[in-house]
């Protein structure tokens, strides 16, 4: 089933009355493809040089010369004549020479070289170490809770009550008292409860997280004292302060007296239903930008005192009647079309009451208003072709439970058209 735009105009009003258009969704950012290089390399080839071919061949060796010897011939004669013979003298021994002495070869004797001595290296003087300094250790983060109260704004200023009329709205204050913070403060959770006078029952308790700077600094809570909560008597205002683990308490009684004021009951007829207006809640007739108003035919939009918690009731006739398994998508789609949310945050939620006798499917998650977390839940049902996108904010969770509790008893009391 698709949701229309005009469907959704209820839902818009709510973010504004909150406390400001509910910021866009955040666009999504582009994605960055990562490129890969691939570097290829071509190795050159160098062919070796021919290298040429060198023969050696050997010359053959000449040929011996022939040689020729010569002989000469004496002819013989026939006379022989004697030849004296001749005395051998005496021989002549030949006398050998003496041979030379070689002299003795000079051998070089060497000159010692000189040995390199090293000189002694001077030891360097240790220079003096700077003694360190202690560094100053910054003090102690200081959290002290000095004091509580109940209030009540009268011409924007507060004022202090220790009397209180039944229904009237007043503001649980806790002033603490902050010492050597950094610049961005310190977080600390105050807890605020209000409490029977022996400070045994509970009849409120709730807790919220607060950054504090130097300097005293006020945490407060409004509400609104129903009288379908509680009656004429004495109470304890009871305040918590957590910080590191530490908790410091203060507790304040006040009185709740006089008759619970007189409540007009009201009954009206918007966005094609019977609805009564619980105690403590108002319609708003604001328009949108179109001229549409908030709390006409087709649309209606109640508001808590405390602007904590609102109700949008949007009306619309439709052709096509849907199947029931299209029905419980129709919150979810709302949810994540109107308010941002994650498919993760989102749950679905299962009733066991009707509306004027017809079958409701809700869902609810966490959303965001102007960066604070806040809760909306989304309730849809159809009677014959007229279809009902039912919207419940709790703003920055800071609706009571006897808030909430008002608008569902509200919402399931109506009477359709």
């Amino acid at each position: 089933m698709q949701v229309t735009p005009y469907t959704l105009m209820g839902v818009a009003m709510l973010g504004v009355l909150a406390v400001s258009a509910p910021a866009s969704a955040p666009v999504s950012a582009a994605q960055n493809a990562r490129a890969g290089m691939l570097a290829s390399g071509s190795m050159a080839r160098f062919p070796l040089a021919a290298l040429p071919d060198t023969a050696l061949f050997a010359r053959p060796l000449a040929a011996p010369a022939d040689v020729t010897s010569t002989m000469t011939t004496m002819p013989a004669t026939a006379t022989q004549t004697a030849v004296p013979t001749s005395t051998p003298g005496p021989t002549k021994t030949p006398t050998p020479r003496p041979t030379k002495t070689p002299r003795p070869t000079h051998t070089p004797t060497p000159t010692p070289t000189d040995t390199n001595t090293p000189l002694p290296t001077d030891t360097p003087t240790p220079t003096d170490t700077a003694t360190p300094t202690d560094t100053p250790t910054p003090p102690p983060v200081e959290v002290q809770m000095v004091s509580l109260g109940v209030y009540q704004l009268v011409k924007g200023k507060e004022q202090r009550l220790l009397t209180i009329p039944l229904g009237s709205p007043v503001r649980l204050k806790i002033v603490v008292q902050v010492a050597n913070a950094p610049a961005t403060g310190v977080k600390v959770k105050a807890t605020f409860e209000i409490r029977g006078p022996l400070g045994k029952r509970i009849f409120f308790q709730d807790s919220h997280s607060y950054v504090v700077m130097n300097g005293a600094t006020g945490l407060y809570y409004d509400l609104v004292l129903s009288p379908q909560d509680l009656s004429r008597g004495d109470y304890l205002f009871t305040g918590l302060v957590a910080f590191h683990g530490t908790v410091q308490q203060k507790a304040t009684r006040f009185k709740l007296s006089g008759q619970p004021p007189t409540t007009v009951v009201l009954r009206v007829h918007y966005a094609h239903m019977h609805i009564t207006v619980p105690p403590g809640w108002k319609l708003n007739y604001q328009t949108d930008s179109q001229g549409r108003p908030a709390t006409g035919v087709d649309s209606l939009l109640m508001v808590a005192d405390t602007r904590h918690a609102l109700a949008a009731i949007q009306s619309q006739h439709i052709k096509t009647i849907p199947t029931t398994a299209e029905l419980r998508t129709v919150p979810a789609d709302l949810l994540k079309q109107a308010f941002s949310a994650k498919p993760a945050d989102i749950q679905t939620l299962y009733f066991k009451s009707q509306i004027d006798g017809h079958d409701v499917f809700a869902a609810q998650s966490d959303i965001a208003l102007n960066g604070r977390t806040s809760q909306a839940i989304v309730i849809v049902t159809l009677k014959l072709h007229e279809f009902y996108t039912i919207v419940v904010l709790n703003a920055f969770k800071q609706a009571t439970p006897q808030e909430m509790r008002a608008a569902f008893a509200a919402i399931f009391g109506a009477k359709l058209d």
